[in-house]
């Protein structure tokens, strides 16, 4: 498969952590085709690890056609985007691994226009306990968070039957721990959420949640004040078709304003929510308060790529009005594409639209790239140059299909699921 690989890519990533199942795919692989390069990056195997950091890093510039097969030592913390396709060899039993192993070639910078991420797919006499628990795990992780990657459908129905709602997904979960009396719990990125209702420092009890949880009722949105030490507030927003629920911390007087990963939230959730916490009644300025936080920073809030793509389209789109050459039809279409970066009556799905633009601005930086055939590092940034801009064309159609197809809909607290508002007020005793 490794060998098959090589006829679309120039270099490949295998993982498994065993080592010695590395030096024996080594082995068949050598013996199969002596001409190609195999690599073994293990904590054993100093040389070949330190030569794949050099030859797949980004500006490397390395041209050779490689294999590298890794340990888990090379699935952390290092960057091997010169890669285009990765292998699991086997199924970690944890989220946070297949997430590192993927995430060495599945970067922002890549400059691959796709990449090819394969599973395996083991027989049921080898398959184990732990590969049928990631992928349900990871299904619960999307269906009620949003999950980092997506299994291959084949595994997901290979595993599980009942994948067609939360509930049934949760109840066969469930079911299966409940067999598994030799599991003794998966602890990744998402334990500390599961961990808000259960064991003994849940926030609230599995008989509060159950009651939740099977309410039929439709509730828009659930709103708590309480009274805290200082400010801060927690938003849910729903999901749908197009995005997965987030979550984020609001901390004005603190030194990180806003917290968007799950972890750290649960961790300031546990911080500022205590049992003697008392509701207070509704307070429209504090709400409204965070709410004026939140929308202005939409933008920021986005991945560091589609952050980076706004901005860059921003300013080509307001030099190019500035250009004499440009008709003033062009120049309208291009005016109302600005407003969109700070739009005032309507919310824009600033995702969709960085996306949008990524799409346009891709193939100027890839032209860019094959000009400059060097090690330097090119990004979106590069293409703010004059000489960069002037190559850059946008049609009137392109433009009109832009305004046509950029996603439009209600403002931020339309979304909100839940909220919790901390007010650091006096309680009056009346």
């Amino acid at each position: 498969m490794l060998l098959g690989q090589l006829k679309n890519h120039k270099k490949v990533i295998a993982f498994d952590s065993s080592v010695i199942s590395l030096n024996y795919f080594k082995h068949l692989i050598e013996r199969q085709d002596k001409g190609i390069k195999v690599l073994v990056a293990t904590g054993s195997n100093k040389k070949d690890s330190e030569e794949v950091l050099e030859k797949f890093r980004l500006t490397s510039g390395n041209d050779e056609t490689i294999i590298a097969l890794c340990s888990d030592k090379m699935s952390e913390g290092v960057d091997l985007q010169l890669a285009s396709a990765v292998t699991l060899l086997d199924l970690p039993s944890v989220i946070r691994i297949v997430e590192q192993r993927f995430g060495r070639i599945d970067r922002m910078d890549t400059p691959h226009s796709k990449i090819d991420l394969y599973w395996p797919d083991d027989s049921e006499e080898f398959s184990l306990r732990g590969d049928k628990r990631l992928i349900e795990l990871n299904q619960i992780v999307e269906s009620i968070w949003g999950a980092n990657f997506q299994p291959p459908n084949e595994l997901k129905h290979k595993h599980f039957s009942q994948l067609d709602s939360v509930k049934n997904i949760i109840k066969e979960f469930e079911d299966y721990v409940a067999e598994d009396v030799s599991w003794e719990g998966i602890h990744d990125s998402f334990q500390p959420v599961l961990e808000l209702k259960e064991g003994k420092n849940s926030l609230i009890s599995e008989n509060e949640y159950e009651q939740y949880r099977n309410v039929k009722e439709t509730v828009k949105t659930k709103v708590s004040f309480l009274h805290t030490k200082e400010e801060w507030c927690f938003f849910a927003l729903r999901g749908d078709s197009n995005r997965s629920p987030k979550w984020y911390f609001l901390k004005p007087q603190g030194d990180k304003k806003v917290y968007t990963e799950f972890p750290e939230i649960c961790e300031q959730l546990r911080g500022h929510i205590a049992k003697k916490n008392e509701n207070l009644e509704w307070n429209d300025k504090y709400l409204k308060k965070y709410l004026d936080i939140l929308q202005g920073m939409e933008i920021e809030l986005l991945p560091p790529k589609k952050k980076r793509v706004l901005h860059v389209a921003e300013e080509i789109l307001i030099k190019k009005i500035k250009t004499k050459a440009i008709d003033i039809q062009t120049k309208n279409l291009m005016r109302q594409l600005v407003q969109l970066f700070h739009p005032k009556k309507k919310s824009v799905d600033f995702e969709a639209y960085a996306q949008i633009w990524i799409n346009q601005l891709q193939p100027y930086l890839e032209e860019k790239r094959n000009r400059y055939k060097t090690r330097k590092v090119y990004n979106l940034n590069n293409l703010k140059t004059k000489g960069e801009m002037d190559r850059i064309n946008f049609t009137k159609q392109q433009l009109q299909k832009i305004l046509d197809e950029i996603p439009v809909y209600e403002r931020v607290d339309n979304k909100i699921a839940s909220c919790i508002v901390g007010v650091p007020m006096p309680i009056t005793n009346t």
